[in-house]
């Protein structure tokens, strides 16, 4: 048995005045009049819109059509800003050295993710050893001086200049990056001390590590770059006029600049109070979780922030077809009737697009929407 794509009544009609139409056109052309009917492109754009369609069991089976049920949400003025990223104050650290010394040892590499307190480089130099020389030699005064005070002997002030001159020499070492714990012990100790080790001293990924096997280095130097990527600050200019459509909590869609298929949720921080005199712009700082670490320091993103925001009935973007200057939906009357509904949103821009015309709980097609479209303005077709 055959099954008939069938119109719906409306469209019947439609076909029988066509055929009304087409008749008295040609009348009129056997008459020699062509003011009134030159031709029939209007009756033929009729029937190419046809509005509605019935589908049979194996065409919807075959199409997959799939719907989505209108309903509220939170809709406004999609606002777009530049902005890049950047790792989150606190949770990046550099890895440097103040001493003048050489390069040892390099235990990891750009890319590499480390703990806490993980050994990172380790670093040898005639002035280290002065340091720890001092701070020995302060600990044997400082250890006599309170003999000798133990014993009824002691002269004060030669007490207190020694304890002076081993908290000095204390800072000195606890200033270059050993623990208070390792402090104590080099300063009771005459074991050698081969060098220092730079830890990291957060845990993270490195990003840079400038630091080269046998190489100087002075106090200052940047060996390492270690960050957190999880979460991340994403900074955008906004000009003071659209602060206002701004606050801390406001969700911000992020689509990174070399993937515009790619779509991050995040959300605003905080407003620094303060315009740039000349951009007259303030900075914006949006945090996102990264869970997957999409975004990396360094990358060029743009921030979509809806503003303006109200409850209105909406549709997804996809649901949304555009012919020319006419945008229209397709509306599930039952699992076989469609029809065409003309619309005055445009679906550019945006994940949900208001559609205040259409009343809540309506089924609207979302997959299978151009076979639809391609049935409608098709003539009556049969298959088997």
């Amino acid at each position: 048995m055959k099954n008939k794509l069938v119109f719906s009544n409306q469209n019947s009609k439609r076909y029988l005045k066509y055929c009304l139409y087409f008749l008295f056109s040609v009348y009129l052309a056997g008459c020699g009049s062509s003011d009134t009917y030159s031709d029939s492109s209007d009756i033929d754009e009729e029937i190419a819109q046809k509005t509605s369609i019935v589908l049979s069991a194996s065409q919807i089976e075959s199409t997959g059509i799939k719907t989505v049920v209108v309903e509220e949400r939170e809709i406004g003025i999609p606002l777009e800003l530049p902005g890049h990223v950047e790792p989150v104050p606190g949770q990046e650290a550099y890895v440097t050295t103040l001493i003048t010394g050489r390069v040892e040892q390099i235990n990891v590499l750009a890319g590499d993710r480390v703990k806490s307190g993980q050994a990172l480089i380790h670093i040898t130099g005639s002035e280290l050893g002065s340091y720890i020389a001092n701070l020995r030699n302060t600990w044997v005064e400082l250890d006599r001086q309170n003999r000798f005070t133990e014993r009824g002997v002691g002269i004060p002030k030669k007490l207190r200049d020694a304890r002076i001159a081993y908290a000095a020499a204390r800072q000195q070492i606890l200033a270059i990056g050993y623990s208070i714990e390792q402090v104590d012990e080099i300063s009771k100790t005459d074991t050698d001390i081969e060098g220092m080790i730079l830890s990291a001293p957060i845990a993270g990924i490195v990003l840079e590590q400038n630091a080269v096997m046998g190489g100087p280095v002075a106090p200052g130097d940047m060996l390492m770059h270690i960050a957190q990527l999880k979460p991340i600050w994403l900074e955008v200019d906004v000009y003071e006029k659209n602060l206002n459509d701004l606050k801390p909590g406001l969700s911000v869609q992020i689509i990174p600049v070399a993937s515009t298929d790619t779509s991050i949720e995040g959300e605003i921080l905080k407003i620094i109070p303060k315009i740039d005199s000349e951009q007259r712009t303030a900075r914006v700082i949006i945090q996102v979780p990264n869970t997957n670490e999409e975004l990396k320091p360094g990358m060029f993103v743009t921030a979509r922030i809806m503003t303006s925001l109200q409850k209105i009935n909406a549709v997804p973007a996809e649901a949304i077809l555009v012919d020319g200057e006419t945008s229209f939906v397709l509306i599930a009357e039952n699992d076989s009737t469609f029809r065409r509904m003309e619309i005055k949103a445009r679906p550019e821009g945006a994940i949900y697009v208001a559609v205040p015309e259409i009343a809540s709980g309506t089924h609207v097609v979302t997959t299978g929407v151009f076979q639809i479209m391609s049935a409608m303005k098709g003539v009556e077709a049969e298959s088997d």
